[in-house]
């Protein structure tokens, strides 16, 4: 996977913080269902459009990365 990145330590670091940040959300979201659990469904929902839109930016931030 690594093989066509032109800065493999940068790319790390920019992948390890990023998928950091959506584990946090992830937790957050969880911790939310806790404390308001008639509303599960729609922290699912929210959790579902976070990660649509954290792969569109993921391909296109690291694309930047890759030759």
């Amino acid at each position: 996977e690594l093989d066509n990145v032109k800065n493999k330590e940068e790319y790390m670091n920019f992948t390890s913080k990023y998928n950091i940040i959506l584990g946090l959300i992830g937790i957050l979201l969880g911790a939310l269902e806790l404390f308001m659990p008639n509303q599960g469904n729609l922290f699912v929902i929210i959790f579902i459009v976070c990660m649509f839109v954290a792969s569109i930016i993921q391909y296109k931030v690291s694309k930047k990365y890759r030759e």
